[in-house]
């Protein structure tokens, strides 16, 4: 029994490892699908260069956590071509503690729509827990935000509950961050010039169901690290012309 109780525990934790991975996957999704209107425009160019610039400085330290990078599958890499993408899993010294930090920008705002924890956890299997879900404050670089966070549960073969939390949260320029899909989806029906200064989404994965006193903590402990460049990168003022309405076949994206 201990033997099978041993191989089981480590199989489940194979699996929770995995998941944030294949939904860091899911929510890149659909990149190929889309040609970005306003790709040659200078300032949208040097508005994503400079951020996958300072994402490619993303510190493998934060705080007292240490980071290792989560590969992502080089196939999926080819096909989905992110601008940016961070993927690490961070550990805090002398203790058993660990979360995946996900942030991925994609360049065109519609590649993101749709694409967010309640409907990349299920496509894996995972139940959203709905009256678990909340706001919860934390400290981004040196501002306070509010990001989303979300519980999920699913049984293994055998039977056995797991659970994972995720807080999630969009960041635009013009210092707009979101929580909400609907409120994302609605810039992005704005005009293809609004869809073209693209978002980036930022995610913590917590194996399990760790109170939300301690998520917030080990969370603003992480982020509050990340430098205030790669903020002001992501935050840069754009002005999109909006006055061009999406046609009836972008909608039906």
């Amino acid at each position: 029994m201990k033997v099978r109780s041993s191989r089981m525990g480590s199989i489940r934790m194979r699996i929770n490892r995995t998941a944030p991975l294949l939904s860091i996957v899911l929510m890149m999704g659909g990149w190929f699908l889309i040609d970005n209107p306003m790709g040659e425009d200078s300032e949208i160019l040097q508005h994503r260069a400079d951020i996958a610039a300072e994402m490619d400085e993303f510190p493998y330290q934060l705080h007292n956590w240490w980071g290792a990078d989560v590969p992502v599958p080089t196939a999926a890499m080819e096909i989905l071509r992110p601008n940016s993408l961070v993927s690490r899993r961070f550990s805090r010294l002398e203790t058993s503690d660990d979360v995946v930090l996900a942030l991925i920008h994609c360049s065109d705002l519609r590649d993101m729509v749709g694409h967010y924890p309640p409907v990349c956890y299920p496509a894996t299997g995972w139940t959203l827990i709905k009256d678990a879900t909340e706001d919860v404050t934390v400290q981004l670089a040196d501002i306070n935000v509010q990001m989303r966070l979300y519980r999920f549960r699913r049984f293994d073969q055998d039977g056995l509950e797991q659970e994972q939390t995720v807080l999630s949260m969009f960041l635009l320029p013009n210092r707009l961050l979101l929580t909400d899909m609907q409120e994302l989806k609605g810039r992005s029906t704005q005009g293809r010039n609004m869809s073209a200064v693209g978002v980036a989404q930022l995610q913590m994965v917590f194996a399990d169901s760790p109170e939300t006193g301690l998520v917030v903590e080990h969370t603003t402990e992480l982020l509050s690290a990340i430098p205030m460049r790669l903020i002001s990168a992501l935050y840069a003022p754009l002005n999109p012309d909006t006055t061009v309405p999406p046609n009836e076949s972008e909608l039906a994206r």
